[in-house]
């Protein structure tokens, strides 16, 4: 925390999210999701989907030993790339840099975290908590409908799902001031404010 930051009279908030709320959340979410991800890439790929493409191609991939180790090992690195993309901004913003970035696994859930340690600003806390949606999520399933490739859909599909959490929590900060500082949980999904 910094010295301007520690000698001014501050309201202290704290906030807390659900994780189990989250959790229904993104499954409520998930036709949403898939629609509007998955008909774009059909209406503008139908014609080069076909069953051969599937039988002769990528399913014959899928469907040998190889494919779990290969998706799993694809979805751990995503997660510990979600993580490395929320602390990444924080980090910049930080007065002590990546010095101020945690991370670790909340119990009991087991959902991994991200934690800065020192407030931010409204805006630089936003940034740092939509980036892995927008890095993961939004950008590979772009990618997949201009190139046509149903991994990077899939891929960016899952990720946008998991980000359903980052954004549960940005929306509890819509109504907050613009000069808000935002402390980062340390043990818990969620954060603490603080308001001259």
């Amino acid at each position: 925390m910094s010295k301007s930051f520690s000698v001014l009279p501050h309201h202290k908030e704290e906030h807390i999210i659900d994780i189990q709320a989250a959790s229904r959340l993104g499954c409520s979410l998930m036709i949403p999701v898939l629609l509007g991800y998955f008909l774009p890439y059909f209406l503008l790929w139908k014609k080069s989907l076909s069953a051969a493409f599937f039988i002769n191609g990528y399913l014959d991939v899928m469907a040998s030993w190889l494919y779990p180790i290969v998706a799993l090992l694809v979805v751990v690195l995503g997660i510990v790339l979600h993580e490395l993309l929320h602390g990444l901004p924080w980090s910049f913003f930080a007065e002590r840099g990546w010095s101020s970035i945690r991370f670790g696994i909340l119990r009991p859930h087991f959902v991994p975290y991200c934690h800065c340690e020192e407030p931010l600003r409204l805006r630089h806390y936003i940034i740092g908590a939509l980036t892995p949606l927008v890095v993961l999520g939004f950008a590979p399933v772009i990618y997949a409908w201009f190139s046509g490739n149903w991994f990077f859909l899939l891929f960016g599909t899952f990720f946008t799902v998991s980000a359903i959490g980052d954004v549960m929590v940005v929306h509890t900060m819509r109504k907050l001031k613009a000069d808000t500082l935002i402390l980062d949980h340390p043990s818990e999904a969620g954060y603490f404010i603080y308001k001259k």
